[in-house]
Parts: C-alpha cells; sequence; structure tokens
C-alpha cells in the first residue's frame, strides 16, 4: 500500500503561523469534512506534492455570508500551489463567536492533522487571532 501523506506527528511541526499570531481555539475539528470526501482527497494529493516540492501549503478560514443555513458560517479552505480546496466548516459556536467577539480582528488558521479515514475522516486546526 501507498502511503499518501509522510509520517508527520502533526503539520504544525511543519507550519510557522505570523509572529503577530496566537490561538483562539486548538485542536479544532472542521465540521462537514465527510460530505467533501473528493475534496479531501485532491487536497491531500496537493499537499503531498507540495510537501515533496518543499512548497507552501495551509488552510484559511473563511467567512461564507450567503451559506443557506447558516450566515454566519465560516468555511475552513485548504490551499497549495495556487490551487484551493472547500474543507469543511469551523463549528457553528465559533464561528459565531469568531464573527461577534473577534470580528475587528484578523483570524486564520493553520493545518493541524489530515486523517484520511473512510469511516471518519478529519482536519484538525488551530484558529488564530492575527496572522
Amino acid at each position: 500500500m501507498t502511503k499518501l501523506l509522510p509520517d508527520v506527528r502533526s503539520f504544525s511541526e511543519l507550519t510557522t503561523p505570523a509572529a503577530d499570531a496566537w490561538p483562539l481555539y486548538e485542536d479544532v475539528e472542521t465540521r462537514g469534512v465527510e460530505y467533501r470526501l473528493e475534496g479531501l482527497l485532491a487536497y491531500a494529493k496537493g499537499l503531498k506534492g507540495a510537501l515533496e516540492a518543499d512548497q507552501p501549503f495551509g488552510v484559511r478560514i473563511l467567512h461564507e455570508p450567503d451559506n443557506e443555513h447558516d450566515p454566519l458560517a465560516m468555511k475552513v479552505v485548504g490551499w497549495w500551489s495556487g490551487q484551493e480546496q472547500h474543507l469543511g466548516y469551523l463549528p457553528a459556536r465559533m464561528a459565531y463567536a469568531c464573527h461577534h467577539l473577534h470580528k475587528d480582528k484578523t483570524i486564520s488558521a493553520r493545518l493541524i492533522d489530515l486523517v484520511l479515514d473512510i469511516e471518519r475522516p478529519r482536519v484538525l486546526i488551530d484558529v488564530l487571532q492575527g496572522g
């Protein structure tokens, strides 16, 4: 069996947040990943290529005001080599807090772990203020 991603304890070992960024929430499990398996696999493949080529990669959080279920929704987007993929959402209460309590602050994110398990796929991130 070919491994898709290298063995790393955490992607946080490979990424450094901006000097002015500090954690608001750590080890946040992105919601809705199980509905985006193709996108998750595309991101994993892109991430593998970025790691092999020593190119930057990461995740960002974007407000999605046109979301039909929640106008405060904040989606988690993985990016690499000029491409990006919608991976899921911040938990609703956390999105609400980011929108209301931190609305005048820059919110960023850092990839912590990506689990390609068909039974329970996961994307874990740190939500940062600043950066």
